[in-house]
């Protein structure tokens, strides 16, 4: 045997290596090539390769080239299959199509429904580097697209909803392969002159799935040039895909025109207001300009508060004369409460698109919880507001509404007058304060109420302070040692015995009854036989004192009393 002789030679990346060492020479096989390759139609526009692999390599990688009619399109796979996959034999596929941005990834887009196509493949051992040869070929031939599916029919529309036409169908299909592959396409013209004229069809959205049957249509409102594009005409048509792999964009479709539903929205009404009225009208009139063309009645809905919900909102009134321009909602609740408003035309199939809202409270809020308050006492004598008061009003209001309030005061238990009328911009800090400067020993009322565009409030409660407040100073000048003392009493009180009479002969034990009243208050009362007291001063009524006269000579005897 000969020894010492080693070659390589590299033919089209096969690589081949026979090495000789003491006397013993070895070869590295040949990569075998892959059998069985075969092709089956997957539907109109895809087909499945597949073929077995015996005594596969560690690392391979396959190859598989398409021709088409005698056309070679090229490679249109690659797999890599890893160790952990490997067996033997090893069966193997793919789909052609392969899916867009897979990886790896050679895409040639769809197959041709009903054309004929031709496989090969081949093996790399990516570990030593040899190539197969192609091995093949495999001929399929795939489906032919199915009939066109028949026209559906527009069942209605519905434009409950603000900016929205929902379009519903039937379809006129029952294939299994329509059930799963199949598409809807929605198709709408545009009328911007009341139905007299259309614009050409174009796709309304995107294409549906067979499982649907309903397509809302989001046609939002557009006065450009005072009018609403106000008529809309719709048509469907299904797509028989032809299964899978097939591009729906390039399917059988809806061979003849199928019947189209034209719905006329009337044009919405425009420059909706509201206003108040208060007792005894108690009314919202609204006013609106109508441009309700081809409409067959108005319809108004409310809302409580400051927004509209059409869907939850109270329907006022669904009869107006179609060339309405105002209404007076008379049905509305006591009390304050504020309600927004909108208005919408309608014909005998289909509603115009809620008009803008308008807001309205019914009333004003009255002022609440008046309460008034001695903020500082001035009793510097160089100050040019000496011997004043300075009494801080504050009161709950409506800050949103802007009220105007008028604040009235009473000195004394006089007649209110107005002292201030102020907006919410006035106010200190944004809250509802003010403050009033007035002199002081005396006792002052305030009271509040509101003013709206749309009417008065009530007044508010009365709130009560009294500045009676009299002030000893020590000395010529200002001194921080002076101290509240209570205002002189001129007026003596005055003091009835009502029991027992005068004159009256008594023995035993004698209740002594008395009435006494001031003009500014008896803090308390004192019995007296002579100049003795009896018991002690009592502080409240009833003025009422119990004289022991056992013991006492029988000799008149006077009693009095005196109050503080």
């Amino acid at each position: 045997m000969e020894k010492g002789i080693a070659f390589r030679f590299l033919f089209f990346g096969l690589v081949a290596t026979a090495l000789a060492f003491f006397g013993v020479v070895s070869y590295v096989r040949a990569v075998t090539a892959p059998t069985g390759v075969g092709a089956t139609a997957l539907s109109a526009c895809a087909a499945k390769v597949t073929w077995v692999q015996n005594s596969p390599p560690a690392n391979p990688r396959y190859d598989a080239a398409r021709n088409d009619s005698g056309t070679s399109v090229g490679i249109v796979y690659q797999g890599v299959i890893t160790s952990v996959e490997v067996a033997d034999p090893l069966t193997l596929s793919f789909t052609d199509p392969n899916p867009p941005n897979s990886s790896p990834q050679y895409w040639s887009g769809p197959l041709n429904p009903g054309t004929t196509h031709t496989y090969h493949v081949r093996i790399f051992d990516q570990q030593s580097g040899e190539l197969s040869a192609w091995v093949g070929p495999a001929t399929v031939t795939t489906n032919a697209l199915p009939p066109a599916p028949g026209a559906p029919s527009i069942s209605g529309v519905d434009t409950a909803n603000l900016g929205t036409i929902n379009v519903s169908w039937s379809a006129n299909t029952v294939s299994s392969l329509f059930n799963q592959y199949g598409k809807f396409v929605v198709r709408r013209a545009i009328s911007a002159d009341n139905g007299a004229s259309f614009g050409s069809f174009s796709q309304a959205g995107p294409l549906l799935p067979s499982s649907n049957t309903f397509y809302n249509d989001m046609v939002f409102s557009n006065d450009a040039g005072g009018y609403l594009t106000n008529s809309y005409k719709y048509e469907v048509y299904a797509r028989e895909v032809g299964g899978q792999g097939c591009d729906p964009q390039n399917a059988q479709q809806t061979i003849d025109s199928p019947p189209s539903l034209t719905v006329v929205v009337p044009v919405r009404p425009a420059g909706l207001a509201a206003a108040f009225t208060p007792e005894p009208d108690r009314k919202i009139s609204l006013v609106w300009q109508n441009r309700a063309v081809n409409a067959t009645r108005l319809e108004i809905r409310r809302s409580l508060g400051t927004s509209f919900n059409p869907a939850t909102a109270f329907v006022v009134t669904n009869g107006l004369p179609p060339d309405a321009s105002s209404y007076d909602d008379s049905s509305i609740n006591p009390g304050v409460q504020t309600y927004t408003y909108s208005i919408r035309a309608c014909t005998a199939t289909a509603c115009s698109f809620f008009s803008d809202v308008a807001s309205v409270m019914t009333g004003v809020v009255v002022p609440a919880n008046v309460a008034a308050g001695i903020m500082n006492i001035n009793l510097n004598p160089g100050a040019a507001n000496y011997n004043t008061a300075d009494v801080y009003l504050t009161w709950e209001g409506d800050v949103i509404s802007k009220y105007v309030y008028t604040i009235q005061r009473a000195a004394d238990g006089g007649a209110p007058a107005d002292i201030a009328s102020l907006t919410e911009t006035q106010f200190f800090n944004l809250n509802h304060l003010y403050k009033d400067s007035v002199a002081l020993n005396h006792g002052y009322s305030y009271r509040i109420k509101a003013q709206a565009p749309d009417g008065l409030s009530d007044y508010s409660n009365m709130a009560t302070i009294s500045v009676d407040i009299r002030y000893k100073i020590t000395g010529v000048a200002w001194s921080a040692s002076a101290q509240a003392v209570p205002p002189q009493d001129t007026i003596s009180p005055t003091v009835a015995i009502t029991a027992p009479a005068d004159g009256a002969t008594v023995s035993g034990l004698v209740q002594i009854s008395v009435d006494a009243s001031d003009n500014v208050g008896v803090t308390g009362l004192q019995f007296k036989i002579g100049a003795v007291n009896l018991g002690s001063a009592i502080a409240n009524e009833p003025y009422s004192a119990n004289w022991d006269t056992s013991g006492v000579p029988n000799v008149g005897r006077r009693f009095g009393c005196r109050p503080k």
